[in-house]
This record gives C-alpha cells, sequence and structure tokens, in this order.
C-alpha cells in the first residue's frame, strides 16, 4: 500500500480557494470556466514556487556570472518571477480582502458586487 503524500502548495492554495467563502457568506464563490483555467495555472505556478523554495535554501545566494561579474544565483531570480506570476494570476480572479466585507450589504448584494468586479 502506498504511503499518502502532503498536498501540493497548488493542491492547498486550490482547496482554500474553492472552499474559502466570504465572511458572512453560507456558500463559497462561485468560478465560471475561465476562472477555473486562472486557478488550474495558480496552481502550478505555486508548485513551481514551491520547488524553488526548495532549490534556493541550498543555493548561494551569488554566483560568478559572465566576465567574472557577481550576479544573482538564477534559482533566486526565478523563484521572484514565479511569485510575481502567481500574485498576476490571483488578481485575475479578483477575490475580494477578507476585510473588504461590507457588513450592511445582504448576501446577494455582495454577491451582485462580486460578480461586477468579476467581469469588469
Amino acid at each position: 500500500m502506498a504511503k499518502p503524500t502532503a498536498p501540493t502548495a497548488g493542491e492547498r492554495l486550490k482547496a482554500s480557494i474553492l472552499e474559502w467563502r466570504p465572511q458572512g457568506d453560507v456558500e463559497p464563490m462561485i468560478f465560471g470556466p475561465g476562472e477555473r483555467l486562472v486557478l488550474d495555472a495558480a496552481a502550478g505556478v505555486a508548485d513551481t514556487i514551491e520547488r524553488l523554495e526548495h532549490a534556493s535554501a541550498d543555493a548561494p545566494p551569488f554566483v560568478d556570472g559572465p566576465g567574472g561579474r557577481v550576479v544573482i544565483h538564477p534559482v533566486h531570480s526565478e523563484l521572484r518571477s514565479q511569485r510575481v506570476a502567481l500574485a498576476t494570476l490571483l488578481s485575475r480572479l479578483h477575490l475580494p480582502e477578507s476585510g473588504e466585507n461590507d457588513e450592511k450589504l445582504t448576501a446577494s448584494q455582495r454577491a451582485r458586487k462580486a460578480a461586477r468586479a468579476r467581469w469588469s
């Protein structure tokens, strides 16, 4: 029998977003097919970041570059780039901030507001 593996960073990210409910809402947010593709891409980037973080732990901060110049280790540069890519993908989902909830709105008003933000 195979030993169960821990979920990857991408699996944890995807599950947390799909299970997340805006404050006061009973139902989770609903994502369309395009948003699901963005979420899948974000999960893949999160997995890449996790692998790069492990690799960067053992990598020196700087290496010798062309012409004897000292440059940042490529794994650190790629890690930074992947973090920017993840932030960009997540911003396309238009997730409300956790403290952004307006307590005076009904659940349907919050859903309407989220839908408008998502499709604008």
